[in-house]
């Protein structure tokens, strides 16, 4: 089985990852961003997206959040953003674990100058997002080949990644 899971893994990403080319840019040329955070591994998440919302906001980027929420469901959980902009764990398929394109239609695959992810671990999930999302640059946390980065901050402490980002694209500018 996890032969035929592997064969319809490639085959998806194949299909819909981003063809176009990526190439850094400054920051000054930068319009959209789509940003990309885990709920359950991003330590105050609400004041952590607001500042990285203001920042991109000085720079004058508009800046998109998505979430991905693989906690378990429970009644007196917390959500912590709407349903429109997180990946739960029931949005994936049940065998190749590939995101509900219906859902990620709405809002990550849309066209934008850069894509930021601060999830750290490695999935399947977030392998296929940061494939599919037509970004002209792409940031990410995970340092596998496997990943479409054009850069990579391998760094499991978001507050340390964002610091690592901000050095980067203002000295690009």
């Amino acid at each position: 089985m996890g032969n035929l899971k592997e064969y319809l893994r490639k085959r998806q990403l194949n299909r819909y990852s981003y063809k176009g080319k990526t190439a850094l840019r400054p920051i000054a040329g930068l319009r959209t961003a789509t940003i990309l955070l885990d709920v359950t591994r991003t330590p105050h998440l609400l004041e952590f997206r607001d500042s990285l919302h203001d920042w991109f906001f000085r720079q004058g980027v508009r800046a998109s959040f998505y979430y991905l929420d693989f906690r378990k469901p429970n009644k007196n959980q917390l959500l912590y953003s709407t349903p429109a902009e997180t990946i739960f764990l029931k949005n994936l398929s049940w065998y190749t674990r590939m995101p509900d394109l219906k859902k990620c239609n709405a809002g990550i695959l849309r066209p934008c100058d850069l894509f930021v992810s601060f999830v750290s671990t490695e999935s399947y999930p977030l392998l296929f997002l940061s494939a599919a999302v037509p970004a002209s640059f792409k940031i990410g946390a995970v340092s596998d080949a496997d990943y479409p980065y054009d850069l990579i901050i391998p760094s499991s402490d978001p507050d340390e990644m964002l610091a690592c980002l901000k050095d980067i694209l203002s000295k690009i500018s």
